[in-house]
């Protein structure tokens, strides 16, 4: 899923100057225990979160919702 944002004032400093509009895209994987991604040049690093921390420190409405709709069913099992 596809949103794109105005970056609010508070959050200016995080994005190169001019970079007012941001566009976010969510999605999920499920992937086997021990599996872990290959980073390329647009990465740093990475961490594994549950859920609750994933919606923790998620910017935006939407990617916290979209989080929380993915956990729910893990959340009951």
């Amino acid at each position: 899923m596809r949103q794109s944002y105005r970056v609010p004032e508070a959050m200016r400093s995080e994005y190169l100057a001019g970079v007012d509009e941001v566009a976010v895209e969510n999605f999920a994987v499920e992937v086997q225990p021990g599996w872990e991604p290959v980073l390329n040049e647009e990465h740093d690093h990475y961490r594994w979160l549950t859920p609750t921390e994933a919606v923790a420190i998620a910017h935006w409405p939407e990617t916290k919702e979209i989080l929380g709709a993915i956990a729910r069913p893990k959340l009951r099992s």
